[in-house]
């Protein structure tokens, strides 16, 4: 609809890659040999109906990164009502059990400039991963997206919130809402682009924008540096369930 294009900087995209974090040394290069830093994707079928006043999409595709064969595979289907709200569901599986775990499975949204503040239920108020939460605590936090970053010294994935609820960005007129069950996010001035390549925090150079990444499921922050590789259960699954409802508006 013309209002949710008017929230987006950019057409929304398929995300897997995160900036290696200092525990990742020892699989981020490997991954991003494999080119899983420069995905694109494949649409296989797409077929489009109206279902009691609602337009649905159903796809299947394909997220294949550079220098690879695929690495995820997709079915999802958007029911887009008459108010402009955007019911996505479906289900990722890894084709092929040999490939590297995803560092990260979900959605990105480049959020035009002005909106700045964000409300959210979830784990904070400080960043949160499925095996970094104890110092965090479920409730309802109001920051400006400038403060969601984490400024480490060597730039890195920072600022996640696991255990989402909800999430509403907005300001300067516009709002975007997600909500769902236990998805995390994250709201920032730096894509991943950027923080992968800079090597110093001094270096960073922010955008206008607001990179919003909605992450279905996200691989935790480990400890394999100095010691072992990530437990089954902090790892992205080889199938991911996924369910968000997207509401966008005006304020």
């Amino acid at each position: 609809s013309r209002s949710n294009e008017s929230l987006l900087a950019a057409p929304a995209a398929w995300n897997v890659w995160r900036a290696p974090l200092d525990n990742d040394m020892y699989t981020s290069k490997a991954l991003a040999s494999m080119g899983y830093d420069r995905t694109g994707v494949k649409v296989y079928d797409i077929r489009a109906q109206e279902e009691d006043g609602v337009a649905v999409v159903r796809a299947r595709l394909s997220v294949n990164a550079a220098a690879s064969a695929r690495i995820a595979q997709v079915e999802v289907c958007y029911a887009i009502d008459t108010a402009g709200r955007v019911d996505i569901s479906g289900r990722m599986r890894k084709p092929f059990s040999r490939l590297p775990d995803l560092p990260r499975f979900g959605l990105r949204f480049l959020l035009r400039p002005g909106m700045e503040r964000v409300s959210y239920l979830g784990y904070g108020p400080t960043e949160s991963y499925p095996d970094k939460h104890q110092a965090c605590y479920l409730a309802r936090f109001d920051a400006r997206v400038s403060q969601m970053h984490e400024d480490y010294l060597k730039p890195q994935e920072n600022g996640s919130h696991w255990g989402t609820r909800e999430v509403s960005v907005f300001g300067g007129g516009a709002r975007l809402a997600v909500c769902g069950e236990g998805f995390s996010f994250s709201a920032s001035h730096y894509t991943q682009e950027e923080l992968t390549q800079k090597k110093h925090n001094f270096a960073l150079v922010p955008v206008e924008e607001t990179v919003l990444c909605v992450d279905f499921a996200h691989a935790g922050v480990g400890s394999n540096s100095c010691g072992p590789e990530l437990l089954p259960q902090y790892r992205v699954p080889e199938e991911v369930d996924f369910h968000v409802t997207l509401e966008p508006g005006a304020l």
